[in-house]
């Protein structure tokens, strides 16, 4: 299942919103599939469903996870090795006049339609209402991280985890805990 969860794949949609411009906070990733249903029992039809909401969220709210700054900042501190690198493409993103975002290729219906549900242990007892809550703390959690990124960071893989570390929020972890079958691909 295609649910776009994933931490890194958060901070990875702000570097495709970078000319899109900024809000005041994105809404929360709602599935419309009732909170209490178990991972293992959704139908492909559910996995097709929850694709499509995580797909409209990205397309619809991803632009406001951070504002125009901290948005160059991610995008410098992914391209660069050094802060002094950095902050040149931090300052040239900012100069640089916003564009239109490309259309996209596809509707997140035409996205979605191969989607299939997880394969995932019986024994799994993670719900829909927590991958969405997993998924809504790691929308706040990168804004959080958003704030304090800085070119400090560029080039240092280490410190990057360690701020993912540290943001990670606790029910994701658990989720990981109690399922460990429920891989990336599942949640990114």
């Amino acid at each position: 299942m295609k649910t776009k969860l994933g931490w890194r794949s958060l901070l990875g949609t702000t570097l495709g919103v970078l000319a899109i411009g900024c809000g005041d906070g994105a809404g929360a990733i709602d599935t419309g599939l009732p909170d209490s249903t178990p991972i293992v029992e959704l139908t492909d039809e559910q996995a097709v469903q929850a694709c499509i909401a995580f797909e409209r969220w990205e397309r619809d709210e991803a632009s406001n996870l951070g504002s125009r700054r901290e948005l160059c900042t991610v995008f410098a501190v992914a391209f660069t090795e050094d802060a002094t690198s950095c902050e040149a493409a931090v300052q040239a993103c900012l100069d640089a006049e916003p564009s239109e975002p490309e259309p996209e290729d596809e509707t997140p219906e035409e996205e979605c339609a191969d989607e299939t549900a997880p394969e995932v242990e019986a024994s799994c007892d993670v719900t829909v209402g927590e991958v969405e809550a997993c998924a809504n703390a790691r929308v706040d959690a990168t804004r959080r991280a958003l704030s304090e990124l800085d070119c400090s960071y560029a080039g240092d893989d280490d410190a990057l985890d360690e701020l993912e570390d540290r943001y990670e929020p606790e029910i994701c972890r658990d989720i990981e805990r109690r399922c460990p079958g429920l891989d990336g691909d599942d949640l990114s």
